[in-house]
């Protein structure tokens, strides 16, 4: 037996006038979406989606500006090469560790 092909709901201002009808009919999605010759999925999708974007937040949302406490430490880095040890901080030269780790390579 084939089943009919249904079309899929064309955008969300489709969507919200066929859930509006729905929702003010006795049927149910597969029976209001059969008569209209429409996928019951795609309208249940399209529900499911627009049910999230509009569900109320638990709570209003906030930035909150994050302060240090204490002086932060600079973050050090050390390259080991064998039994020699190359330590850098974060505003290092990048050219820089390279010709030091070429001598060490030399060495």
């Amino acid at each position: 037996m084939d089943t009919p092909t249904r079309r899929k709901v064309h955008d969300e201002a489709e969507a919200r006038v066929l859930l509006a009808e729905l929702a003010s009919s006795p049927e149910s999605l597969s029976a209001f979406c059969g008569r209209l010759g429409i996928d019951g999925r795609s309208l249940a999708c399209w529900q499911r989606n627009l049910t999230r974007r509009t569900r109320p937040t638990a709570g209003a949302v906030r930035l909150v500006e994050l302060v240090a406490s204490s002086p932060q430490r600079r973050a050090v880095y050390r390259v080991l090469v064998g039994d020699v040890a190359v330590e850098v901080e974060d505003d290092f030269v990048a050219d820089t560790l390279v010709r030091l780790l070429d001598a060490v390579r030399a060495c």
